[in-house]
């Protein structure tokens, strides 16, 4: 995935007093790739491993607590943090979308 970054040398204006930016080829930014690793995933991940029926039981105060998690670009599943912690509250043991981010999480 890449993302872009601002350019420090020209100010995100693609010029500098001698011509054209070089570290941003005169386009105002930079890219860098992110390289996600275990137990980081992008949040539509966690949005397709959600069952819609289950995701449609949910009361109106834990549906926004979903989209919290979701709305991140990218979701800690680590064991302990937030996000983990949240959905497995939202997602009882035996349901559908737990046993899809259990398979996801690889464990």
């Amino acid at each position: 995935m890449k993302f872009k970054r601002d350019c420090s040398y020209c100010s995100n204006t693609g010029q500098v007093a001698s011509g054209i930016c070089l570290p941003c080829s005169g386009i105002g930014y930079t890219t860098a790739d992110i390289f996600l690793e275990f137990p980081i995933f992008y949040a539509y991940q966690i949005f397709n491993a959600t069952d819609s029926t289950e995701y449609l039981a949910l009361s109106a105060a834990n549906k926004a607590l979903y989209q919290l998690v979701v709305s991140q670009s990218f979701v800690d599943m680590t064991e302990g943090k937030n996000a983990k912690t949240t959905l497995w509250v939202l997602f009882g043991e035996g349901s559908n979308t737990r046993d899809n981010l259990i398979t996801i999480l690889g464990v």
